[in-house]
């Protein structure tokens, strides 16, 4: 049985996060993870007394020591500084704030410097808030107060009872968010994502189109044109294609449309030209067969993953319908 239920979503942005980062706190961070001893030591020693330059309009400044930063541009800086943010998951746990699916417990969401936060409830929406600014004070951080904001996906709303306070000031309420390149909607379906990624994806056309015009491959076309396609045109549109359990036949007629025009220009024939026409002498699969098919190799990466794995246990909280009934 599937309970309706409304969903708040929560989206945080640090401002200049990575400047922020204070060395002592990460590397602290690094051995409550479990990094001690010699690598401990080294990593501490690679970022301790940086030395950086302003740009500026007339030039760099001269050169001068900082040492508590988080070195940037480095192999290990994008790791330790990921180690360091993804804290706010244990803030939340200490603050004893969760989201539940069944009987899992979800914390916020971290990746690099994006936060996002679920919740079932405006309670629990506005306890997601101030573990958040907790861990902001803490990390000597600071919330993007326009960056920061939230959605609500739910059929009828009271607007004052979801007023949600970031830093003193009103977080702005939206309709979508992209985050890690996904488009989520209050509405819950993949609409906004579809249109934005045909958007994107007609540039890489235009590229493709320009590269197997060159003289150079002129008698290998179609055949450098269908490889070129598989692997940057397929990529774009279809990026985390195998999550969209909601996807409307209407979505899908648009993808294949932005398929099957690419073609017909690649092999010069009219875009009245049938589509099953395109497929038989090309091999081309349709972008629903193209979806169909990534949904299954996750659904069997999900089947082998360990029984502790987040992905695996959320799986199985949400009864296992979501991806399987999509596929």
């Amino acid at each position: 049985m599937v309970i309706k239920r409304d969903t708040y979503v929560q989206f945080y942005d640090i401002v200049r996060c990575f400047d922020k980062l204070w060395l002592r706190d990460v590397t602290y961070d690094l051995g409550n993870n479990g990094v001690t001893g010699k690598m401990y030591r080294l990593i501490f020693l690679l970022n301790n007394r940086t030395r950086i330059t302003v740009k500026t309009l007339y030039g760099n400044t001269e050169e001068y020591e900082i040492g508590e930063l988080v070195r940037q541009g480095s192999v290990l800086g994008a790791v330790v500084s990921a180690n360091s943010l993804e804290t706010v998951t244990k803030d939340a746990e200490y603050g004893q704030t969760e989201t539940t699916m069944g009987d899992l417990l979800l914390y916020p969401l971290c990746f690099l410097d994006d936060i996002a936060a679920e919740s079932n409830s405006l309670l629990q929406t506005r306890k997601n808030q101030t573990v958040i600014e907790v861990y902001q004070d803490r990390k000597r951080l600071q919330l993007h107060p326009e960056k920061s904001q939230y959605l609500i996906n739910k059929e009828k709303h009271n607007k004052d009872e979801e007023e949600i306070i970031i830093n003193d000031q009103k977080m702005k309420r939206t309709g979508e968010y992209r985050y890690l390149g996904e488009y989520i909607t209050d509405k819950g379906v993949e609409t906004t994502t579809v249109d934005k990624r045909i958007k994107e994806a007609n540039g890489i056309m235009n590229e493709i189109l320009a590269v197997v015009s060159l003289p150079e491959i002129k008698n290998r076309r179609i055949e450098i044109g269908i490889k070129l396609a598989g692997a940057c045109l397929d990529s774009k549109l279809l990026y985390n294609s195998e999550t969209w359990i909601r996807i409307k036949n209407s979505d899908i007629k648009k993808l294949e449309s932005a398929q099957y025009n690419f073609y017909k220009r690649l092999i010069g024939v009219p875009t009245g030209t049938p589509n099953i026409a395109i497929i038989m002498e090309l091999g081309i699969l349709p972008m629903e067969y193209k979806i169909q098919k990534r949904k299954l190799m996750e659904y069997q990466r999900l089947m082998k993953m360990k029984e502790e794995k987040i992905n695996k246990k959320s799986h199985h909280a949400g009864d296992g319908n979501g991806l399987k009934e999509s596929c």
